[in-house]
């Protein structure tokens, strides 16, 4: 039972309690909370885990990279700039790999504990709000919102400590600033308490600055009528904010950061959707919450279309957020259960709803962590009320549950279904290769979903010693591939995928400078693709442009411990250091008729420039092949690439037709077509030649 401690108001001799929470009901519920994710212990790293801890250089540094986590950004190591300032997570990391040695187990082990912290502090807290009621009606929600399926990704992925550490702290803040403020007078120990864990959820995540709008609605539903308490709250969460503000501007030189500019994570950006589309996902993260399933690692382009006002979810939007807001306001006067979830519903999903508004982000399963809770207030609230549990009496004990078995049992059926599903998400969560195969098969408008497919096939394939493999590996990566251009054309991340089939596994060299260039034309600072290039060139001995392309890299990304330790190598080995675009080596006559010579010849030195990146003087060695040999159509494959690398996409097409005309089953030029509608966004007709070139694999 919880305990209750007294204190005397002035001119009045009756002690009045204050109440203590017991710790048995928290101590099961974090028991419970680390037997669901016990699982999980064996995975390893996913998604954003290689980029926030394996290749972050600060983090395998150890402590001695702590100073740097408290001064850069959390995409530093991707040279990205999005004003993202979350050390404290990092910090753990660190301290993981200095004691640890970057051991994925150890690391999923700490989430697990501290989502059973998270779900000993949010009991306690719950308690203590809903002090005058039965203890079961906190504990049930407790248990609800710990087995929720959409806390997967949050437990699951070691990077979303982020999450776990923003509302764990957040938790002990609110239930330090209901402490301090019982008694008539403040308890400054529970108060400073409160404030440094407040500090600590903001530095977890900026998010967490939703505490200065439920600090003062806990303390207005715990019945502090006057003002005094709410403003104490608010203030003092506000000067913390205010700090922790500066703080981030004195670290990494800004409040916002750079708008994200990459339509992938980004899609509601440019084309002023945002307002409607933030009611189409408003409704769409409700709708996760009461049926999570199925659920998706990646909400990316297009997975939610951006939508208008007269878009049937927007709609539904709109109406849910009226339904929402009218329903808190009933509920307001009486302070009931419901008007409290509500608000802190649409607290907890403000920052994913400004993601949406102010830069056009998308959505992600994360977002609904904290917002949950409120869904299971009102869950158990309803339910209590409409099978007539004494929701304000009942004992602890297994005798008040028989007392009504319809709505223990409604209880116990919610949490074996959320406990089953959250038991079986998770265990997709154990590897990149099971959750994205598994994801990708149920996301067919997510470029992002089928570019990380393709990527981890061709990253097996090179890694495979094994020929067949290889060639297995591509002709399964390239159609996943192929998805991820068909919904976005413009993903440099896909062509450069493109490109390294080509050139690792396909072997074809011609097809991976087209499909690297294509990468480097949708992002000019792409260090990947220069990288491509340059290791292409250096491999068939061209040393001069290999140079060119590892200073490209560096320049592209100076930060990249890949592009300076091979650039650095490369100029070692050659003494070259080549920054301006390299002279051509072949000089050409006016006349290049050779006596004697065919068209291979001509092919080669056509190629040969080509390889040197002089597509003029490539152009007229390779007409003058086509030329000589009219009824071949290898080389009009090769003067198509030449076209492309111009960029005179039309001819190039032309060529290629020429080619299959001649040859309907010439696999590089149905391929190279294919590439070619796609970049240039007539993506029916390359729908039309990759198919063609499917059902041509699938007859060999």
């Amino acid at each position: 039972m919880s305990k209750k401690t007294s204190y005397t108001k002035p001119g009045n001799d009756k002690p009045t309690p204050v109440f203590v929470p017991a710790m048995r009901l928290p101590l099961i519920a974090a028991a419970f909370a680390f037997l669901l994710y016990v699982g999980t212990i064996g995975h390893g790293y996913v998604l954003d885990d290689e980029g926030i801890i394996v290749n972050n250089e600060y983090v395998q540094q150890g402590i001695k990279g702590i100073g740097k986590l408290l001064t850069t950004e959390v995409w530093q190591g991707e040279n990205a700039k999005l004003g993202y300032y979350r050390p404290l997570s990092l910090i753990s990391f660190a301290i993981e790999q200095q004691l640890f040695g970057g051991n994925p187990h150890i690391s999923h082990f700490i989430n697990i504990l501290l989502y059973a912290a998270t779900a000993f502090f949010v009991c306690l807290l719950l308690l203590s709000v809903f002090k005058d009621y039965s203890q079961w009606f906190p504990f049930a929600i407790t248990l609800l919102f710990i087995a929720h399926p959409l806390h997967t990704e949050v437990v699951a992925n070691i990077k979303s400590r982020d999450e776990i550490l923003s509302f764990l702290n957040l938790a002990v803040a609110l239930y330090a600033i209901l402490r301090s403020m019982q008694a008539p007078e403040i308890n400054y120990k529970w108060l400073a308490l409160s404030v440094l864990c407040f500090y600590l959820a903001l530095l977890s995540k900026e998010s967490a600055m939703v505490g200065i709008l439920l600090a003062p609605l806990l303390l207005y539903y715990d019945n502090h009528k006057n003002n005094r308490a709410l403003v104490i709250a608010a203030s003092i969460f506000g000067f913390v904010l205010l700090a922790f503000q500066l703080q981030k501007y004195a670290a990494i030189g800004t409040f916002g950061g750079m708008q994200g500019a990459d339509i992938v994570n980004y899609p509601y950006a440019e084309n002023g959707s945002k307002l409607a589309t933030m009611f189409l996902i408003f409704a769409w993260g409700i709708k996760l919450i009461l049926f999570p399933y199925p659920l998706h690692y990646s909400y990316a382009y297009n997975q939610i279309p951006a939508a208008e006002f007269s878009t049937v979810g927007a709609i539904v939007g709109v109406l849910l957020a009226a339904i929402v807001l009218f329903a808190a306001y009933q509920q307001w006067k009486e302070k009931t259960p419901v008007f409290l979830a509500l608000l802190f519903f649409i607290f907890c999903l403000a920052p994913a709803m400004a993601f949406v508004l102010l830069r056009g982000g998308i959505f992600a399963e994360r977002f609904l962590y904290a917002p949950v809770l409120g869904f299971c207030i009102v869950v158990v609230w309803l339910l209590a009320k409409a099978f007539k549990w004494d929701i304000y009496k009942a004992p602890v004990n297994i005798g008040a549950l028989k007392s009504n078995t319809v709505f223990s049992g409604i209880i116990l059926t919610l949490l074996l279904a959320y406990s089953a599903q959250t038991i079986g998400r998770s265990s997709k969560w154990h590897d990149n290769l099971t959750l994205i195969a598994h994801d990708a098969n149920h996301m067919p408008a997510n470029c992002q979903a089928h570019l990380h497919y393709g990527t981890l096939l061709v990253t097996q394939g090179i890694s495979s010693t094994d020929v067949a493999n290889r060639k297995n590996k591509f002709e399964l990566a390239a159609p996943e591939l192929t998805k991820a251009l068909q919904i976005n054309p413009h993903l440099p991340e896909a062509w450069f995928q493109y490109a390294q089939a080509y050139h690792k596994l396909a072997q074809n060299a011609d097809s991976a400078i087209l499909l690297y260039n294509n990468a480097i034309r949708e992002n000019a600072g792409y260090a990947l693709a220069y990288l491509g290039l340059a290791s292409l060139y250096e491999s068939t001995g061209q040393q001069q442009f290999a140079s060119y392309y590892y200073n490209k890299a560096v320049a592209a990304n100076p930060l990249s411990v890949d592009a300076n330790t091979y650039r650095n190598n490369h100029r070692a080995k050659t003494g070259l250091d080549i920054k301006d675009y390299p002279a051509q080596n072949i000089p050409a006559t006016d006349d290049i008729t050779v006596p004697g010579k065919d068209a291979a010849y001509y092919n080669t030195v056509g190629k040969q420039f080509g390889e040197r990146g002089d597509f003029a003087n490539a152009l007229r060695y390779l007409q003058k092949s086509v030329e000589m040999a009219p009824t071949a159509d290898d080389p009009l494959v090769d003067l198509a690439v030449c076209y492309a690398m111009m960029r005179n996409y039309t001819e190039s097409i032309a060529a290629l037709e020429k080619a299959l005309q001649l040859n309907p089953n010439n696999e590089t030029a149905l391929t190279n077509i294919a590439i070619m509608y796609r970049h240039t966004g007539v993506n029916y007709k390359a729908d039309i030649y990759t198919q063609r070139l499917q059902q041509l694999k699938g007859t060999q």
